[in-house]
C-alpha cells in the first residue's frame, strides 16, 4: 500500500479511511490493551520513520538481512519514551531500527478522547536488494 506523507499538523480525520482503519484493526489484533479511539502514528506519516533508517555499510558489506522489531513506548505529548529491540537480527541493523523510532514524533494514542501512553511494536524489514527498509507499526 502507497502512503503518503502527512503533515506534523495533520489530524487523525485527515488520514485516509483505509490507513485508519487498518490501524484501528491493528491495534484490536494485538494482546493486552491496545485498544484506542485513535492508535499512536508517526507524524509525517509511515515514510518518516522510513526516511530516518540507515542502512548500516558494515551489515551492508557483509550481506546481513532481516526483520528487526522494535518496541517503543510513546507518551501522551508523542514522544518516544522508550524503545528496545524485541526480536534482534544484527546489532548494526537492531541500532539502525531503533535510532529511527527514537528520532521519530508520533502522534499519541487517543483513548475516551484524552491522549494516553501506548507501545508500538514496529517491525524493519532490511533487504539489501532493495536497500531500503520496509515497516508497519502496530499499537499493543
Amino acid at each position: 500500500m502507497a502512503d503518503p506523507s502527512y503533515p506534523a499538523d495533520a489530524t487523525w480525520e485527515d488520514l485516509p479511511p483505509h490507513v485508519r482503519s487498518d490501524l484501528q484493526a491493528r491495534g484490536r489484533a494485538v494482546p493486552g490493551d491496545g485498544r484506542f479511539d485513535e492508535p499512536p502514528y508517526p507524524l509525517g506519516g509511515m515514510q518518516a520513520v522510513m526516511r530516518r533508517v540507515v542502512y548500516p555499510s558494515s551489515a551492508r558489506r557483509d550481506g546481513v538481512e532481516g526483520r528487526v522489531v522494535v518496541v517503543a513506548t510513546i507518551d501522551p505529548q508523542g514522544h518516544v519514551e522508550t524503545a528496545g529491540v524485541l526480536s534482534p537480527v544484527h546489532p548494526d541493523l537492531d541500532r539502525a531500527a531503533v535510532d529511527a523510532v527514537r528520532e521519530s514524533s508520533f502522534r499519541p494514542a487517543v483513548r475516551d478522547g484524552r491522549p494516553v501512553e501506548a507501545r508500538v511494536a514496529i517491525p524493519f524489514r532490511f533487504q539489501l536488494e532493495s536497500a531500503s527498509p520496509w515497516w508497519w507499526p502496530f499499537a499493543c
